[in-house]
């Protein structure tokens, strides 16, 4: 199962109007998206969730189209964020500093029955390596604890699509690596299309199956890592 993205938009909010145009195909495991900052690699990522709306394009995950669109048409298919089946860690985390550890898991199960969503959500916690913190608030965890929690809320409803924008980027280097570790172990038993932000040569290495290198909101080169930026 692949991801297909062709998409245009225009963002005027600032200065100067910004226009991301890109077309790719995602298959199953990690696709690196490498470049600068606001070359549009995050808006990629907005828009394929649902967050922000392309003023044309075809985004398809498998045999199921979330959005198309013709220019200057109201999209013919768009399906709403919570529908898409899409995970999303931003570089904030955006965990609930006021639930706890396993709350925060069990927030997007809120659809099952109870006992069928604990049971869920704590073993969810087991394979991150992060069951022993389910009672604890975020704020007493470590940055790679934080992370797991945010990988572990995302992954409990089994997406279709994972997107991690910029996962590691606060982390130090030896928590880094650990987790480096882990999703590398997650790629292969995930079994889906992961896109992966990222400005760090050595992840792109570690994990990138595809890389697209990004400059001024389009696609300049993509090939392995090795084709790509050796």
């Amino acid at each position: 199962m692949s991801l297909q993205v062709t998409l245009r938009k225009t963002f005027n909010s600032g200065q100067v109007p910004f226009s991301l145009e890109v077309d790719f195909e995602a298959p199953v495991g990690i696709t690196m998206l490498f470049g600068p900052s606001g070359a549009g690699k995050s808006s990629t990522l907005d828009c394929i969730a649902g967050i922000s709306r392309p003023d044309e394009g075809r985004i398809q995950v498998g045999e199921r189209c979330l959005f198309v669109r013709e220019v200057g048409k109201r999209p013919v298919t768009d399906v709403s964020l919570r529908q898409r089946k899409v995970g999303y860690v931003f570089q904030q985390l955006g965990l609930f500093e006021h639930l706890s550890v396993l709350d925060n898991v069990l927030y997007g199960l809120n659809t099952l029955p109870h006992t069928e969503a604990r049971e869920t959500a704590v073993a969810m916690l087991e394979q991150l390596r992060i069951g022993h913190t389910a009672d604890r608030r975020p704020r007493l965890l470590s940055g790679g604890e934080r992370q797991r929690v945010a990988l572990a809320r995302t992954l409990v409803v089994y997406p279709d699509i994972l997107l991690l924008d910029e996962p590691l980027s606060a982390l130090d280097t030896p928590t880094k690596r650990v987790l480096m570790e882990d999703l590398d172990r997650l790629r292969h038993t995930l079994n889906i299309p992961i896109l992966y932000v990222s400005h760090n040569t050595e992840e792109v290495f570690a994990l990138g199956d595809q890389v697209l290198i990004y400059e001024a909101g389009r696609i300049k080169a993509k090939g392995t890592p090795d084709e790509v930026l050796t």
